[in-house]
């Protein structure tokens, strides 16, 4: 019992260190995404005009 605290609170710290890259990484991975999809819209909206 006396031993578990003290690994979670050490896995918290570290959790809360790593949220933040996971984050940053997912709000990239969402915006080059959104960037993708509006870019291939806009994309084919000109290939169908012609």
């Amino acid at each position: 019992m006396a031993t578990t605290p003290k690994p979670t609170s050490r896995s918290t710290s570290r959790a809360k260190k790593s949220i933040y890259p996971r984050e940053v990484t997912g709000l990239l991975v969402m915006g080059i995404l959104v960037l993708l999809l509006t870019i291939i819209a806009y994309w084919q909206a000109t290939w169908s005009a012609r």
